[in-house]
């Protein structure tokens, strides 16, 4: 009877991350966060589900709290938002073999911020949003927290990078048992 082999973090590998899922996974995040920034998630959406949720969870809360906490909710997500992005779009550029790790971190966290700039300049379009170039700043900041996060896994966690498909690819077979002086 053949044995089943569980894959551990140790045998994870960079092409174990598939590049045109990597890709994909990178789109649907963007499209994800587009749709974020349409007219219906505006400080006015937002608000109909966010002060309810907030004054049923603090009923003695002041307006202004409440407002406060609305804010923080919201700007903490473009900082989450774009921190995905990027950690996707790092991750595909690994997996695609187009850069090597730190330049794969840069082209991810620029990737994420110039879609921030994009987003932002569309929703200045729009007649229930306003374009905020704090808002870029918030959004780069998360690509740049989540990039430096992942450089910081890759470097000094390499199994939870490798993992995390966070290895430069490698077209090269992993070594055998006998090359790296373990037996099966």
């Amino acid at each position: 009877m053949a044995s089943l082999e569980a894959r551990s973090l140790s045998e994870a590998t960079p092409s174990s991350v598939s590049p045109a899922w990597a890709w994909t996974l990178t789109a649907a995040w963007a499209l994800f966060v587009w749709a974020l920034g349409s007219d219906g998630l505006s400080l006015e959406g937002t608000s109909r589900f966010l002060g309810p949720m907030i004054r049923w969870l603090f009923p003695d809360i002041a307006t202004e709290t409440s407002d406060l906490m609305q804010l923080v909710i919201r700007k903490a997500a473009h900082v989450t938002e774009y921190g995905v992005l990027a950690f996707f779009a790092f991750r595909a550029f690994l997996a695609s073999g187009w850069a090597a790790m730190p330049r794969a971190a840069v082209a991810a966290f620029v990737l994420a911020t110039v879609f921030a700039a994009a987003d932002e300049t569309r929703q200045s379009l729009l007649a229930t949003r306003l374009g905020s170039a704090l808002d870029v700043g918030l959004d780069a900041l998360g690509a740049a927290l989540a990039v430096g996060l992942l450089l910081l896994v890759r470097t000094s966690l390499p199994r939870l990078g490798a993992w995390l498909g966070l290895s430069e690819r490698s077209d090269e077979a992993p070594p055998t048992g006998a090359e790296t002086g373990t037996m099966k």
